[in-house]
């Protein structure tokens, strides 16, 4: 996906990350980068301890997101050990599967699956040199309904003075802003997961208390490949028939 935009800062450009082989059935992307100053893909191996289900994934699902990210996940965002489980695309159930193997931003996607406008709903933020980084929810509108969970963390130097003003605001998901700002950008997800809606902030009710859900970790990129954000995204474990399905308000 690209999209024609007047700002792109190619001083920010991508560290090099070894590229193993994909593993049968795997869907994540392995792109090498170009080194540069950037967030470490070094993820520690303390951090990954603590989601001991990714470990039975391929290598780029765990080292692909940076590791200011995962320790917000582990620290801030209290995301339990065995939370995430690695899953090939091919093992995602519908719809989950078509609403997240794809090379598109998730504001757009369930923007037009649910027919509605999508806000974002700020649970906490902090931000490390120029990674911004932060928990959210977003909301379908008006329903005011929560579709998706995310953690995501960006780089803030990649954008214009006006454009981090609008990122900080808070009001509007990255992917909106991307398009409202014509910044050109690629969307490409590094792997797919399970996990129980009971590790969510507010998990939906659930007979048996731990409904499945699906996620992906993803990287937004300009076209030249120099990272913007990385986000880890969760669907909400409900019948995906209706707009309305989402978590509780």
């Amino acid at each position: 996906m690209n999209h024609t935009a007047p700002y792109s800062d190619p001083a920010v450009a991508s560290a090099t990350v070894p590229a193993p082989p994909p593993e049968p059935g795997c869907a994540c992307r392995h792109a090498a980068g170009t080194s540069g100053d950037r967030p470490s893909l070094a993820v520690p191996r303390g951090v990954l301890a603590e989601f001991p289900g990714l470990q039975a994934g391929c290598d780029e699902c765990r080292a692909g997101m940076p590791e200011p990210l995962w320790r917000f996940m582990c620290g801030k965002c209290r995301l339990p050990a065995h939370a995430l489980h690695h899953l090939p695309a091919s093992r995602l159930p519908e719809p989950y599967r078509q609403l997240l193997a794809h090379s598109s931003d998730m504001t757009s996607t369930l923007g037009a699956f649910h027919r509605c406008r999508l806000t974002v709903e700020i649970l906490q933020r902090t931000q490390l040199d120029e990674v911004y980084l932060r928990e959210v929810f977003l909301r379908s509108q008006p329903a005011d309904r929560i579709v998706e969970y995310g953690v995501i963390a960006i780089l803030l130097n990649q954008f214009t003075a006006a454009q981090q003003e609008a990122i900080q605001a808070g009001r509007a998901p990255l992917g909106g802003l991307l398009h409202q700002f014509k910044i050109p950008f690629t969307s490409a997800p590094i792997g797919f997961f399970s996990a129980s809606s009971a590790i969510l902030p507010r998990p939906p009710p659930a007979p048996d208390g731990a409904t499945p859900c699906y996620g992906r970790f993803n990287r937004l990129s300009t076209p030249a490949g120099s990272p913007l954000a990385w986000i880890m995204e969760i669907l909400p474990p409900a019948s995906f028939g209706h707009a309305a399905s989402a978590f509780p308000a």
